[in-house]
């Protein structure tokens, strides 16, 4: 999915189950103003013709809003946005390589569907994903890796800690601090527009590159950060926090 894409998908994303949250036509044009207009409308137009997005005429103005396949789209794209992270135990799954097959003799296609669905090598033939195998991997290796490969689940470690591993892998530490400014940022434009002044012109383009910043989080975001750093923000409420500027 192009970029374009999943910044509008994102603005009208929320974690509630009704449809109640909707943007304008003019709201979500400020969020792609490398767009034409023409290019603009185009993208409503497709994103609307592919169901992941909706539209409702309402006093008068047509207002966009996501819809369940466009919810799923994006949590599937964004691993962060799935809510079930929040109850996640700090359990592991662990791959070992053993003999690669015939079919496979260096596990490159293994490796490559592994990093694709964002698990980490932690030594030369050793992987580690977060909760169970995506069911494309397990398909994977059922298929084409019977004797090949050893997977266990680690639910706790016995000696030595996963975190360094785990924060320098999924870079944690970065991925704290773009949403921290992002948020501060957030709510520095929220505070003058609560003190009833009106934003410039300038300060409101910034709302377009701030939600730039937090697409590029969220890409690298697989979704157990407040696991690791309690208290910091996720990636679901950094982004109602940013989706509060769309409306000034």
């Amino acid at each position: 999915m192009k970029k374009n894409s999943q910044i509008l998908l994102l603005s009208l994303f929320t974690q509630q189950s009704t449809q109640a949250y909707s943007l304008t036509v003019p709201q979500l044009r400020r969020l792609v103003p490398d767009l034409t207009d023409s290019g603009f409308r185009s993208l409503l137009h497709v994103l609307e013709k592919k169901l992941l997005i909706s539209s409702e005429r309402i006093q008068g103005r047509r207002r966009f809003y996501l819809t369940n396949d466009g919810k799923n789209a994006l949590v599937g794209l964004f691993p962060s946005l799935d809510t079930s992270w929040q109850s996640w135990d700090g359990s592991w799954v662990c791959l070992v390589f053993l003999q690669a097959p015939k079919g496979d003799l260096q596990f490159r296609y293994l490796r490559s569907l592994l990093l694709e669905y964002r698990a980490v090598a932690i030594s030369r033939g050793v992987y580690l994903y977060p909760r169970q195998l995506p069911a494309v991997v397990l398909e994977a290796l059922q298929r084409l890796y019977i004797g090949s490969v050893l997977c266990f689940g680690v639910a706790e470690w016995q000696f030595g800690t996963e975190r360094p591993i785990v924060v320098e892998k999924y870079t944690l530490e970065s991925l704290l601090d773009i949403y921290s400014g992002v948020s501060k940022e957030a709510r520095q434009l929220l505070s003058i527009e609560n003190e009833s002044l009106r934003l410039t012109v300038q300060q409101k383009s910034r709302i377009a590159s701030l939600f730039d910043r937090l697409l590029s989080a969220l890409t690298i975001d697989v979704g157990f950060m407040s696991y690791y750093f309690p208290g910091s923000p996720r990636g679901s409420e950094v982004l109602a926090l940013v989706q509060r500027l769309f409306t000034l």
